[in-house]
């Protein structure tokens, strides 16, 4: 059984924390707590890291469009730009208040379930693409997530994936915000396949943002973002990412970001 998918993609990285604070089951924790303030702030900070979350979308290539599941849609900081580029997006949202931010956007083709990954296992729905940004690092069995999700694709569907990457940059970070694990772009590869995907691509991905979390979750041991953090971030590791994607892929990276595509019978 996989754990209940409560991350809402980018902003998935608080998410899971709060649900332990509010006492929701998390696999492998149920310690209970409320929403705080602070929290409600950093969900609404990373509304305002739209270079970042255009340049996510742009790794993902030409492959997201058609019919689009999102799995954890959070706030919908990325549902508005995916409702850009797809004919519809079915954004997978349990957490009402966060599923009700969803729909105060407005957006004609989105439609939002607030249902878990796992309560789509067995829907006849079929996608041509399904999201998961930041979301497979709070599951325990990140490979059933998989292959739930690849059994929602069309033959020849794609699922495009961002997790956070390198063990070695896990610190207070990723401790304050549930993450189970961090990732290599071998792991991804794996994963992928064992859950029958074939792999297009999966490479690392923003190298400057990984010195800044080893900065700030390892030596500093700091377990929260800031309003500064962000803004540096909009401001120089997406344009020198964007620099370096451009000589080559690099050795490393905060993030993986991958496709997997569905081969058909």
């Amino acid at each position: 059984m996989i754990a209940r998918l409560y991350t809402p993609s980018t902003v998935g990285l608080f998410d899971a924390r709060r649900r332990r604070k509010r006492g929701e089951q998390v696999q492998g924790s149920s310690a209970p707590s409320a929403l705080t303030g602070d929290e409600l702030f950093d969900l609404e900070l990373l509304r305002q890291a739209v270079r970042y979350q255009h340049w996510v979308l742009s790794a993902l290539g030409p492959r997201v469009r058609g019919r689009v599941l999102e799995v954890g849609a959070g706030l919908g900081n990325f549902t508005r730009w995916l409702s850009e580029s797809a004919d519809t997006v079915v954004a997978l949202e349990p957490d009402p208040s966060m599923a009700g931010s969803i729909r105060e956007l407005g957006l004609r083709n989105v439609e939002v379930l607030p249902s878990t990954l796992e309560e789509l296992a067995g829907s006849e729905r079929r996608f041509d693409c399904a999201v998961l940004i930041n979301v497979l690092e709070h599951i325990d069995d990140d490979q059933s997530a998989l292959r739930i999700t690849y059994d929602s694709l069309e033959p020849g569907g794609c699922v495009g994936m961002l997790v956070p990457a390198l063990s070695m940059l896990y610190g207070a970070l990723d401790a304050a915000y549930g993450h189970r694990r961090r990732y290599s772009r071998l792991d991804v590869e794996h994963l992928l396949l064992a859950a029958g995907f074939r792999v297009s691509f999966a490479r690392y991905f923003n190298p400057i943002g990984a010195i800044g979390w080893f900065l700030v979750g390892r030596v500093a041991g700091r377990g929260r973002l800031s309003p500064a953090s962000i803004a540096l971030s909009e401001r120089i590791a997406v344009l020198v990412g964007r620099l370096l994607e451009g000589i080559g892929r690099p050795p490393f990276g905060q993030s993986v970001v991958a496709i997997g595509v569905h081969p058909g019978t």
